[in-house]
């Protein structure tokens, strides 16, 4: 099924290690190690001197030397995450944390989906091409590599916020991130993110029929504000309410 999709390599890794085991955002210590195992075997088998470092908050960065005669090209970075967002629709709920991702593709070939689960393609895709690169073999000539995976991106950014550049040993000042969408698309630069708390007091009112009651949050000259409301199953997160409507107002 997924092996017989391109490019291969990348697929044959999804479908082996990343569809089998993948961690909710903070709780990344498997897919870490199995990552680490992976590669290390990997380096065996082919002859690859790779080097793996990890810093206090679980990143990891891997290294891969240059090729024969290629030393002098400056080193370059791919960055994917090693979470994922564990979501299901099932009555029954789905246990990620002992069972594979049921994965599924459409009969045109075109889409490749879960069923009734999150697919974790998020950051999935990423870590499979990152890998990918490392331990194919018709990859003869190239510069230093070096492949970085964070932690908890999901969640607040935790890998990206607290990366300890000299404990991983970082010497790359070039990086590609993996986790920009189509694989056409290359992203090079962001706008970086910020989080904000801001609090109000309110005058509370009682209205006559509760079910009419709604409060309305609206952002004043902040094109494309992203404003989601996450569920309260998700730890240290909370619903606001079910009737909060969120509006973009943008001034002209």
């Amino acid at each position: 099924m997924l092996e017989n999709l391109e490019p291969k390599i990348v697929w044959y890794i999804l479908k082996i290690l990343l569809l089998k085991l993948r961690d909710l955002s903070k709780h990344e210590e498997r897919i870490r190690e199995v990552i680490k195992d992976f590669i290390l075997e990997s380096g065996k088998t082919n002859n690859n001197d790779f080097q793996i470092y990890q810093d206090g908050v679980g990143n990891i960065l891997i290294k891969k030397p240059a090729t024969s005669g290629q030393e002098s090209i400056p080193s370059i970075m791919l960055q994917a995450h090693l979470d994922m967002v564990c979501e299901t629709d099932k009555p029954e709920g789905f246990d990620f944390f002992n069972k594979g991702i049921p994965v599924r593709i459409q009969e045109n070939n075109e889409w490749v989906y879960a069923d009734g689960t999150s697919l974790g393609a998020d950051n999935g895709i990423g870590l499979a091409f990152a890998l990918a690169i490392l331990i194919d073999k018709s990859i003869d000539s190239h510069g230093p590599i070096e492949v970085l995976f964070t932690v908890n991106e999901e969640d607040g950014f935790d890998g990206a916020t607290h990366l300890d550049p000299k404990t991983l040993n970082i010497k790359s000042k070039l990086m590609i991130n993996l986790d920009g969408g189509p694989a056409e698309v290359v992203v090079i630069g962001s706008v970086c993110g910020r989080r904000v708390r801001f609090s109000k007091k309110f005058n509370w009112i009682s209205p006559e029929n509760i079910e009419d009651f709604s409060n309305r949050l609206t952002s004043n000259n902040i094109p494309n504000w992203y404003v989601g409301i996450i569920d309260k199953k998700e730890p240290g997160l909370v619903r606001l309410s079910k009737n909060i409507e969120f509006e973009e107002v943008l001034k002209k």
